[in-house]
């Protein structure tokens, strides 16, 4: 993968990744408000991520999505990046449908950059998705507003080092100077 292939296919796991932790805490149907906001940089692969999430949400069988999926695969994937970015998906729908753990979901996608790869994948992986954790958490509290949570991250998020550092500075940082309800 070339650094703009890297790049789209990051963006497309991240999400899947999300949505893996969203399903994980709050059920299947917790993706369906996601449907009509989710994008990645490829009309296709938004077209298929939503296309596979939306059977998923419908409770379509296991077996009827896989046939779905690899009929698509087979038929749109024109390129060797795309095909590798629609088995991705296809992979990580799935796995989101069988409830599995969002590390493993993360570590099925990390495959697809490599061996050499996949440990600085699943690191930046869990990086973006602890931050995307921490915007709903204090988001949905309703202690901020979305917009207020977005531009601290963007300020703050270059100086973070770990998962934990993120959480206990972005709350503290966040929540510190704001009246509690």
């Amino acid at each position: 993968m070339n650094e703009d292939e890297r790049r789209e296919f990051a963006e497309i796991a991240r999400k899947i990744v999300y949505l893996a932790n969203k399903a994980r805490r709050e059920g299947l149907l917790a993706i369906e408000e996601d449907l009509d906001t989710i994008s990645v940089k490829s009309e296709k692969n938004t077209l298929f991520l939503k296309k596979l999430l939306s059977l998923v949400v419908d409770g379509v069988d296991n077996s009827v999505i896989r046939h779905i999926g690899e009929t698509y695969i087979s038929v749109d994937a024109e390129s060797a990046f795309e095909k590798t970015c629609f088995t991705a998906i296809f992979d990580g729908v799935l796995s989101v449908q069988m409830g599995d753990n969002p590390r493993i979901v993360a570590e099925k996608l990390a495959a697809y950059t490599g061996i050499l790869n996949s440990a600085d994948f699943i690191s930046e992986l869990q990086a973006s998705t602890d931050v995307e954790l921490v915007r709903e958490k204090i988001s949905i509290g309703g202690t901020i507003s979305a917009d207020e949570v977005d531009e601290f991250l963007k300020t703050e998020e270059s100086s973070m080092t770990s998962s934990e550092e993120l959480s206990s500075e972005v709350l503290d940082a966040l929540l510190g100077g704001k009246e509690q309800c």
